[in-house]
């Protein structure tokens, strides 16, 4: 009888379920999928045809599950000490019990398979017998391509069981057929004897395991062909979804799938480089109105259309050290999209990482970076999590190379910024194509270094205008650096932003000198006579309303770190008089100038009160209430979300 094997020890200690299993279970489907598919694909026999991937979801009686009795007395036997465990265990103990199971199914062909079966050191010893052991390819250049590094993505598997159990049917070079399997529990007492919680479908004889030959069993573990099966039994629910699988594959490998690298068969469902492209694009599986995209959305049809249809660039990334990493850069922008990030694949066609950059999250762009060579997917690997979802360097110990991880991730995040801020500076101009005199103009730049001879520092009150230099040195807000560069006037925020002053510079008549060095810096003035622009009536809940739209130069902000100062001057707008308080609505300008309703207050602003008290107001997502007006003038203080993007600009107007 072939039974699973659990490592004996002298003090069960260890009540916790594996915690990697656990953060897989985080990634859902889609870590198991991209798990398996890149395991496949690190095992790559001939590299002039594709790797082919069947993915399939069945049903099996539990009894045709080898060595299932012996496994269902060991869960019988588990005791949790925790109430998550008592949760889990509780659950495992009730399914166990069903009749019949649900099971995924995910077979490889055109892959080395397992080999080595029989030896101490090997690719089937340390898939069946190792955590954290990741099997080296020979060939150093395979190696780097590889996508594996950590040595545990194969517990992925165990992850999506509601038992924590996966087996694995392979056969080599030498058509050896074997099966084996883990199950991920933890340390219990069985018999007057206490054990380890990780358990293999193996047999094992005084100090090694012994694999077993892949006889006998139901066929649905049976591997007739060279390569690697994997059988998770007892599947959870919520990962037994077609759909989700489909797009689980085309998220993480489409550039290997257009790149003739890769097919995978999802039940009936083909996905190869010729028909990827009705998948992706196909309101089935993806949503398609990127107008409606949010934070939340899935993005993978634009990096698609982009990676296809955009030209690739060269974006070069410095490190600590100075060394610079190349990747290959197709950058789309995309009037109307209001959720931007970029992702990064390795030259083997799998993500990586997917992410959005502080001040440029609502930005219309879209980018889809790869790597240049295999240096960089070296580079990278190092960088990403167990998973292979992220670049970080959180989980790097050595204190050096954190530091150089740390820079590299700053500088590619910045890197982008400026082709981003470059490309919005293009759509647009400060050459009069657009209509100004609707909307406050800034243009932000992600600024750290600023060269001594073109920079002087200013204090400026909170209190007053300019004129006066006294300075509160407990307000971050109250100190600006003023540059001057090739392009005309910055402000320089203390959080490295750089706010160039596009509207023209005027000087408040009959005021005094400047207060900064720059001798062509010129404070914008607030106390103008600027009229509105329009006043649409509307009727708003059986309640006429009045909306009053002001003119750009009647407005000035101010952002530094997670604050932004506005004061808008309503002197000259008639509909105003005598109005002690009033409503006031933000609307966005979108990439091409166009206002746009997509902004929320309720998203960019965590609080808003008036300057000088200390009470917040009350807002909705188009709308800031009872905002009084005193001498004129509205003057808030907002404190922004992380997703605020500092390169928007506003068309604000009153509403009474």
């Amino acid at each position: 009888m072939r039974k699973w094997h659990f490592n004996n020890t002298d003090i069960c200690s260890n009540y916790k379920f594996n915690q990697s299993m656990s953060d897989f279970d985080k990634h859902g489907i889609a870590g198991v999928i991209r798990e398996n598919i890149q395991n496949s694909c690190d095992a790559k026999l001939n590299n002039e045809n594709p790797v082919k991937i069947d993915i399939d979801l069945n049903e099996i009686y539990s009894k045709d599950l080898p060595g299932i009795e012996c496994l269902k007395v060991r869960i019988d036997s588990l005791k949790g000490e925790n109430q998550y465990s008592r949760q889990t265990i509780a659950n495992m103990q009730d399914v166990v019990k069903n009749e019949k199971c649900n099971a995924m199914i995910i077979e490889d062909s055109n892959t080395k398979g397992l080999s080595g079966a029989t030896k101490e050191k090997s690719p089937y010893v340390a898939y069946a017998y190792s955590k954290g052991f990741h099997a080296e390819d020979e060939d150093e250049e395979k190696e780097a391509q590889r996508g594996g590094s950590h040595g545990i993505g194969k517990i992925a598997s165990n992850a999506a069981s509601d038992i924590a159990t996966m087996y694995f049917a392979t056969k080599d070079d030498l058509g050896e057929i074997y099966l084996g399997g883990t199950c991920e529990l933890i340390d219990h007492s069985y018999g007057g004897r206490n054990f380890l919680g990780t358990g293999y479908f193996a047999n094992f004889k005084v100090d090694r395991f012994e694999a077993y030959k892949n006889e006998n069993v139901h066929s649905i573990f049976s591997k007739e062909t060279r390569g690697l099966k994997v059988i998770i039994p007892f599947v959870k629910e919520e990962f037994f979804d077609l759909n989700e699988i489909i797009k689980s594959v085309c998220d993480s490998f489409f550039i290997s799938i257009l790149n003739k690298e890769l097919e995978v068969n999802v039940s009936d469902e083909r996905i190869d480089s010729e028909n990827l492209e009705s998948i992706i694009l196909n309101e089935k599986y993806y949503e398609q109105n990127f107008k409606e995209f949010n934070r939340n959305s899935n993005l993978s049809p634009l990096y698609f259309k982009t990676f296809k249809n955009q030209d690739k660039a060269e974006l070069k990334v410095s490190d600590k050290n100075g060394k610079i990493h190349s990747f290959d850069m197709y950058l789309d922008m995309v009037g109307g999209l209001k959720v931007a990030r970029y992702c990064v694949f390795r030259t083997n066609g799998m993500k990586v990482a997917e992410k959005s950059i502080k001040g440029y999250s609502s930005s219309a762009f879209n980018i889809v970076l790869v790597s240049r060579s295999i240096e960089e997917d070296m580079f990278l690997k190092s960088l990403e999590n167990e998973a292979h979802t992220q670049l970080s360097s959180e989980h790097i110990k050595d204190k050096v190379f954190k530091q150089n991880a740390i820079r590299f991730l700053n500088n590619l995040d910045s890197e982008i910024g400026k082709v981003v801020s470059k490309k919005l500076e293009e759509l647009n101009p400060t050459d009069g194509k657009i209509d100004t005199s609707d909307i406050i103009y800034e243009m932000n730049y992600n600024f750290k270094k600023i060269e001594k001879e073109n920079k002087s520092i200013i204090k400026v009150s909170e209190k007053s205008d300019r004129s006066n230099s006294k300075t509160d040195e407990k307000d971050e807000m109250e100190e600006l650096i003023i540059t001057k560069t090739s392009t005309g006037d910055f402000e320089i925020t203390s959080d490295g932003s750089m706010v160039a002053k596009s509207t023209p510079s005027r000087t408040r008549e009959g005021s005094s000198k400047s207060t900064t060095n720059s001798s062509n810096y010129k404070d914008e003035p607030v106390e103008k006579n600027f009229s509105s622009k329009r006043t649409i009536n509307k009727e708003v809940s059986g309640k006429e309303r009045k909306f009053v739209k002001l003119a750009s130069g009647s407005a000035k902000r101010k952002i530094s770190k997670n604050k932004e100062k506005l004061l808008l001057d309503l002197t000259g707008v008639e509909e105003i008089k005598k109005k002690l308080k009033c409503s006031l609505k933000i609307s966005a300008i979108d990439g091409e100038g166009k206002e746009t309703d997509d902004f929320l207050i309720t998203d960019n602003y965590k609080n808003i009160k008036e300057a000088g008290i200390n009470l917040n107001l009350s807002f909705d997502k188009k709308e800031i209430e009872e905002v009084a007006i005193i001498d004129n003038k509205i003057n808030l203080v907002l404190e922004l979300t992380e997703d605020y993007n500092k390169n928007l600009k506003f068309i604000y107007e009153v509403v009474i």
